[in-house]
């Protein structure tokens, strides 16, 4: 389940325009029950999708922000030794 969570979150990340609603997620994961992908139990309430997405947000950003950090010291670092 969180694979299919994840993949809804990047794909509003890296194109705002595909962007999508706690709900239209909801309503995506259950078509994926009808599609025999998915069983019913599994799907999770609109409220705990959009407590995920908050959480995921927010780990997401941190660590895409340590990572623009280790990248930048090692240009910063990879400079200073070339001086």
């Amino acid at each position: 389940m969180v694979q299919y969570l994840q993949s809804y979150f990047l794909v509003g990340n890296l194109r705002p325009a595909d962007h999508y609603l706690s709900e239209a997620i909801h309503v995506s994961l259950k078509n994926l029950v009808t599609e025999d992908e998915l069983v019913s139990e599994e799907i999770p309430t609109i409220k705990t999708i959009k407590g995920w997405i908050r959480r995921y947000s927010k780990s997401f950003k941190k660590k895409a922000s340590e990572h623009a950090l280790t990248e930048t010291n090692g240009i910063i670092n990879n400079s200073n030794s070339n001086d």
